[in-house]
C-alpha cells in the first residue's frame, strides 16, 4: 500500500524549527511518501496572519497554507494557537530538537515525542 503525508516545520530559516510559533518567518513542507522524503518545499507566513501595526495574530490564517499537512511540528506555542493547530485536526508535535533534518529523522524512525510542556499561556 502506498502512503503519501505532508509535514510541516514552523521555520525561520529553513534550517532551524522556530521556538516561538507566533513569530515565525515560515514553513517547510516536506512530503513523505512510503517512509521515505519525497519532496521539501518552503512557504512564507501568510501576510494576513498579522493585524496592522498590531503584534497579535489571526491564528487562523497562519495555519491556511499547511492545511493539507498531516503534522506540525514546532519548538513552541501558546495553548490558544495550539487548540486551532487540533481544531484543524492536524496532529502537534512540540519539540525540543532544533534542526528540521533531525526532527524529521526521529518522525520518521517513530522516535520524536510531543513535549506538551512546550505549549505556554499566550504572552502577546
Amino acid at each position: 500500500m502506498n502512503t503519501t503525508q505532508k509535514v510541516a516545520f514552523a521555520t525561520d530559516n529553513g534550517t532551524n524549527i522556530n521556538q516561538h510559533f507566533g513569530r515565525l518567518a515560515g514553513f517547510v513542507v516536506v512530503t513523505i511518501e512510503n517512509g521515505v522524503e519525497s519532496a521539501r518545499t518552503m512557504l512564507p507566513r501568510p501576510t494576513q496572519a498579522d493585524q496592522a501595526g498590531e503584534r497579535r495574530h489571526n491564528h487562523t490564517a497562519l495555519l491556511d497554507p499547511i492545511a493539507d499537512c498531516a503534522t506540525l511540528i514546532a519548538g513552541g506555542m501558546g495553548l490558544p494557537m495550539a487548540n486551532h493547530v487540533k481544531d484543524r485536526e492536524i496532529d502537534l508535535v512540540l519539540t525540543g530538537i532544533d534542526s528540521i533534518d533531525g526532527a524529521l529523522a526521529a518522525y520518521l524512525d517513530g522516535s520524536l515525542g510531543h513535549e506538551p510542556d512546550r505549549a505556554h499561556a499566550p504572552r502577546h
